[in-house]
């Protein structure tokens, strides 16, 4: 059952379509054509019980944080993997429903885990150290 699904503008073929993402709980992301009900792509990811994604649509991306703070960019245009980070934070205790969350802003990825870790992430450069406070 999907945790989340996120409608995106994408240039699907020959024209513009909406497309429904879908991200699982397991790290599983998969986008479907509003016009057909066809499955675009699907991609795993480390991502564990992501928040609400965010999208860049600048560049297509999209980002997701699971609940260990580790952070994965997709593709969206053809569903690839470009990157993933190590943990960040501690495991929450089991049944804990507070999400990770990660926003875009001012060209860094900003995140923030259920044991209340704050870090950064440089897109353009996630292997970087993050900064976290």
């Amino acid at each position: 059952m999907p945790f989340c699904i996120l409608w995106l503008e994408l240039l699907c073929g020959e024209r513009d379509s909406a497309v429904p993402l879908q991200t699982e709980a397991n790290g599983q992301v998969a986008a479907v054509s509003s016009l057909t009900g066809e499955q675009l792509w699907q991609t795993r990811t480390s991502v564990e019980a992501s928040g609400q994604p965010t999208y860049d649509d600048r560049t297509g991306t999209l980002y997701l944080a699971g609940i260990s703070g580790r952070v994965a960019a997709l593709d969206t245009r053809k569903g690839e993997l470009l990157w993933e980070t190590g943990a960040h934070a501690d495991q929450p205790a089991s049944g804990e429903s507070v999400r990770s969350q990660v926003l875009a802003y001012g060209g860094a990825l900003i995140v923030s885990t259920p044991d209340g870790t704050l870090f950064s992430v440089d897109p353009a450069h996630p292997e970087r150290k993050s900064s976290s406070g």
